[in-house]
């Protein structure tokens, strides 16, 4: 056990992931990976000086098997007095009602419901190999290179990732070496999920071509934060020389189509639309600044638009 908690402990000093006093929640789903960030959060508590609880959804996808990972994570904290809090959510029914697919459902979830509890960190469980499969998964759909950072060990919002350099086989040797009574998800195995095929079928094809994959991956997400870090970084001086919020065609003109795309995704966001921006939305605003074209309106999404005007980009909404 030493071995791996000790490499994890270094994480989480080195990256200041949790500092003394405060309070951590754990998304727990039962899982290899999630027991084994709770036996290692809870050998570290005392020694770090913080408070850990635990959240558990139960996304009732899995029947009677569902209730038992509950039950089970109810007793298993219990035991180790780790506080649980546990809520049953319907998520096949609010994928579809909300247009998106289970994965991402109870992804939002997840994390919504931990949000509510009010923590100082958000801890998750993703491993290396998760980081890999959510690189892939961007590449497939067509990402550019914020997409290529893949997940983040720590996030302005608190959500933090201890084991995120850590390759799933260590983790599942710890869970092994320790006898820890993780349960598993049937569905983890069944290639209906986008993730899953990825995991299950395209992964290990990679793996003939190149054996380090996985690492190979986690170099690219790491040079292309590099990037998304400097770029990110001319962006906002560039928003900081404008604080009234009124940017100018001829200054937006000036830059470079990625210094732009970030300018425009950060200028939005203060205006309370963070999601759906997609590159057709820029390339359209892109184009009508390059011509300087007066009194036009680009339509994004969520009921926003930009108007170009007088020499100037201004966000209105549209009426629901």
């Amino acid at each position: 056990m030493n071995k791996l908690r000790d490499k994890i402990k270094k994480v989480i000093i080195d990256e200041e992931l949790i500092t003394k006093g405060e309070r951590v929640a754990l998304g727990l789903s039962g899982g290899p990976d999630s027991i084994c960030l709770l036996e290692i959060l809870f050998s570290l508590k005392e020694e770090i000086g913080f408070t850990l609880e635990a959240l558990h959804v139960n996304h009732m996808i899995r029947g009677v098997e569902a209730d038992e990972d509950e039950l089970f994570l109810k007793e298993y904290c219990q035991e180790k007095g780790v506080p649980l809090t546990s809520v049953k959510l319907d998520v096949s029914a609010l994928s579809k009602e909300n247009d998106k697919t289970e994965e991402e459902m109870g992804r939002d979830l997840r994390i919504l419901e931990l949000k509510k509890l009010g923590a100082d960190k958000i801890a998750l469980a993703h491993n290396k190999n998760d980081q890999a499969e959510t690189i892939l998964m961007r590449i497939i759909r067509g990402t550019g290179v914020s997409g290529l950072c893949g997940m983040e060990i720590k996030r302005e919002d608190g959500v933090i990732r201890p084991l995120l350099r850590t390759p799933r086989a260590e983790i599942e040797e710890f869970v092994a070496e320790n006898n820890l009574p993780a349960r598993q998800d049937k569905t983890n195995f069944e290639a209906e999920y986008t993730r899953n095929k990825i995991r299950l079928e395209l992964l290990p094809k990679l793996l003939e071509f190149n054996p380090n994959i996985v690492d190979a991956l986690d170099r690219l997400s790491a040079s292309a934060s590099d990037d998304e870090e400097l770029l990110s970084a001319i962006a906002d001086e560039f928003l900081q020389s404008n604080r009234d919020k009124v940017l100018k065609i001829k200054d937006l003109s000036q830059l470079s189509d990625a210094v732009f795309a970030r300018v425009i995704t950060r200028y939005l966001a203060s205006f309370g639309l963070t999601e759906d921006i997609s590159a057709v939305h820029i390339k359209a605003l892109r184009a009508a600044v390059k011509k300087n074209v007066g009194n036009k309106t680009i339509e994004f999404p969520h009921g926003f638009n930009i108007l170009l005007k007088n020499g100037n980009i201004k966000v209105l909404k549209r009426d629901a």
